[in-house]
């Protein structure tokens, strides 16, 4: 397959040459998931499409070339067993010796928070709100959030205060903490986090919401 580039000043041909099979070539490189293959073509169609807007390209070679969904996108993650997240919550550490790493993973599962957003909790976004307790996920404080439409009102989970978790924030509050976690390590994304360390992992973002199909009040 080839390909030209053109600026302002001529024209550059580029050869480019992509084997029929690449698990001959990169045997160990696990396959991408659809959806992130299709994430990738957008970011490069949206750099092709400035390309055309510059007057370097003609035409965007990433048109047409997104891989067609063939299962909807609840069923592209599998979802933890009912087995799997009680595994998870009898081994979470002791709350009294690292809170952060067993309340963060039970207010995900919970609440189908993503792992940011639930790390970066004020003590003020836990409210009760009409006699029922909720979370108030907000940007409000330079929090980020993924999408606009991720500011919302989550019920708190009856679970989740029969645990002791709106005694927890009230400590952390008398304790002079702003948010629910002790531990606010900023990103490059500016997300508040508690590293991503190899006991949270499991628990992140798309896993957490994986785990609501599984849990009842």
């Amino acid at each position: 397959m080839s390909s030209y580039l053109v600026n302002r000043r001529g024209y550059y041909h580029v050869r480019i040459r992509v084997p029929a099979d690449l698990t001959n070539v990169i045997p160990a490189v696990t396959p991408m998931s659809i959806t992130t293959v299709n994430k990738h073509i957008s970011r490069f169609s949206t750099l092709m499409k400035h390309g055309i807007k510059e007057g370097y390209i003609k035409d965007n070679p990433a048109v047409g070339l997104k891989i067609k969904q063939k299962r909807r996108p609840d069923e592209e993650r599998k979802a933890y067993t009912t087995d799997d997240l009680k595994k998870i919550a009898d081994n979470l550490p002791p709350k009294e010796d690292k809170p952060e790493r067993y309340w963060i993973p039970l207010v995900g599962m919970f609440s189908g928070l993503r792992l940011d957003e639930a790390c970066q909790l004020s003590i003020e976004d836990v409210k009760e709100i009409d006699g029922v307790w909720c979370f108030d996920v907000n940007d409000s404080q330079g929090k980020k959030l993924k999408t606009l439409s991720s500011n919302r009102i989550v019920p708190v989970h009856p679970a989740l205060i029969s645990l002791g978790f709106l005694e927890y924030v009230e400590m952390m509050n008398k304790q002079g903490h702003p948010r629910i976690t002790r531990r606010k390590q900023r990103r490059q994304t500016s997300t508040c986090s508690i590293g991503r360390s190899r006991s949270t992992r499991p628990f992140s973002n798309s896993s957490m919401s994986a785990c609501m199909s599984h849990v009842k009040g």
